[in-house]
């Protein structure tokens, strides 16, 4: 049984006598602290993310396309809209953007000439790997922590990513969560 125990002791001017014992399961209260720092960490480190990403002159959205297009085989438009269940009007406006940077391109299909199928520059790989290279790196905070609490904490992160992920995390940019639409994702960071 995991928690402590609780011991109620009472003493007078000669002897010590123990009245009572109370075993406290307090996980849940050391998840709750614990997954709440996590999280707010996270936050912060997403919005340092977001900065470093919108002064490569991306938007989030722009980002997470690149990284897609990236990691996949050459494929249609259409394929990203699927992906990340948005429109396909919406793909267009942020491939536009990506193609005038030089991150992708556009080419015909060999097989039906009103497809296009979007392929990843050398430009566009270098700029995805800038990004990875970004998100892989951890806080400053984290190298200061002692070797046994990174292993403590290595483990929990295994053990909490088995029972809550249907794969290996990668380490990717990439999300199952669809990207934010907004405006200032739309208009990139002009």
């Amino acid at each position: 049984m995991a928690g402590y125990t609780q011991l109620l002791c009472v003493v007078n001017d000669r002897y010590r006598y123990t009245v009572g014992v109370t075993h406290i399961d307090d996980r849940a209260e050391l998840a709750t602290r614990a997954w709440g720092l996590f999280m707010s960490v996270g936050r912060r480190r997403m919005e340092s993310m977001s900065r470093e990403i919108e002064a490569m002159g991306l938007s989030r959205a722009m980002a997470q396309f690149l990284g897609a297009v990236c990691q996949s085989p050459p494929g249609p438009t259409n394929q990203l809209a699927t992906r990340f269940g948005v429109d396909p009007g919406w793909v267009t406006e942020i491939v536009d953007r990506l193609e005038a940077r030089g991150d992708i391109v556009r080419r015909p299909s060999p097989h039906d000439r009103r497809v296009k199928i979007l392929e990843v520059t050398d430009a566009g790989r270098q700029t995805f790997e800038t990004l990875e290279a970004h998100f892989a790196m951890p806080p400053r905070e984290l190298l200061d922590v002692p070797r046994e609490d990174l292993l403590a904490l290595v483990r929990i992160a295994e053990h909490v990513a088995a029972a809550t992920m249907p794969a290996a995390p990668t380490g990717r940019l990439t999300t199952a969560n669809p990207p934010e639409r907004s405006e200032s994702n739309l208009r990139g960071q002009e």
